[in-house]
């Protein structure tokens, strides 16, 4: 009797220590408490609930992805008003720019997390009196593989109805590749459009680290002009290389049939903050929610290894059609 409750001691010591490896855990990370882990034997993301509900690392074979700045570490709306720069990680917000309420709340605010599965987190914001909205995000690892799903979804809590729509700002580490489909006929001329500098939008810019190629927009090097829009095919993907050989694909549904609220109403935007980092935003249509309504919009992150070219320009659209048929379609 007592060698069997030894064997069962030791089997149910091993279960838990393999939970506590993988699965869903609370850690401190980056000067935070109370971040939420979720970790399988390759991948690794940690989620923090104390400044904007984002992503502060998303790894591969302990190769991160997510730009960092240790400004930033611990820093919350007590610490300091607004941090230096812009607050790094994986970024969610709501959109369009200029005509969406205030979303300071949820893009600096504290927002509550709970672990929901085994491999998966729920964050909550707090409500916007002002515009009657609440915002969660869902989080879900693969067990066995890098995707990552996120799920925001916009709850209108007021008493009017409000057009409005996800905006992803995640910001990966700076000076890659990114490359993306393009269809054709498009709307722009070069297949994209540049905004400023100010307020001006070029539809005929030339820049010399941006080509488009056999269906592929492919933005070789930080650009001369940082804010650019296009519209991704209805393959519904973005893919970025960096210089540590971490392949970040995102892939989200796109709808030709809908309306999206950017300017230009353009589904994808890039914006290049120099080498420092890249931002990578997926949108979502424009929508009306009605009071009491909410409205989602779901991507799934995916991270390979794939060598970085030592000229930047040997990677072609033959390398992307190898990458879309072994890790995309």
């Amino acid at each position: 009797m007592k060698i069997l409750f030894f064997v069962l001691a030791i089997i149910s010591f091993s279960f838990y220590a393999c939970n506590a490896q993988n699965g869903a855990s609370i850690v401190s990370s980056h000067g935070y408490n109370n971040c939420i882990q979720l970790k399988n034997d390759n991948t690794r993301v940690v989620i923090d609930p104390n400044a904007g509900g984002r992503v502060l690392v998303y790894e591969l074979h302990g190769v991160d992805v997510i730009q960092q700045d240790p400004r930033h570490n611990g820093w919350t709306t007590e610490v300091s008003p607004m941090p230096e720069g812009h607050l790094c990680g994986g970024r969610f917000d709501i959109g369009p720019p200029f005509v969406k309420p205030n979303s300071d709340l949820f893009f600096f605010g504290s927002w509550t997390a709970e672990i929901n599965g085994l491999s998966s987190a729920m964050l909550t914001s707090q409500l916007d009196e002002n515009s009657g909205l609440q915002l969660t995000r869902e989080f879900i690892l693969d067990p066995s593989s890098t995707r990552l799903t996120v799920k925001q979804t916009i709850f209108n809590r007021g008493e009017k109805a409000i057009r409005i729509g996800h905006w992803s700002r995640t910001f990966a580490e700076g000076d890659g590749i990114c490359f993306m489909p393009i269809d054709e006929p498009s709307r722009f001329p070069a297949k994209y459009v540049v905004y400023g500098p100010g307020l001006p939008m070029d539809f005929r810019p030339v820049e010399p680290e941006v080509e488009y190629t056999d269906g592929y927009l492919i933005m070789y090097a930080p650009p001369t002009r940082p804010k650019f829009v296009m519209d991704v095919s209805m393959d519904g993907w973005i893919a970025y290389l960096t210089k540590q050989s971490r392949l970040f694909v995102k892939k989200f549904p796109v709808y030709n049939n809908r309306v999206y609220g950017e300017m230009t109403a353009a589904n994808t935007s890039i914006w290049y903050n120099g080498t420092e980092m890249v931002e990578i935003e997926p949108m979502s249509p424009w929508e009306w929610i009605e009071p009491t309504k909410s409205d989602s919009f779901t991507e799934d992150w995916f991270l390979y290894e794939y060598k970085f070219p030592k000229n930047r320009r040997d990677f072609t659209a033959t390398s992307i059609k190898e990458i879309e048929n072994k890790y995309i379609k």
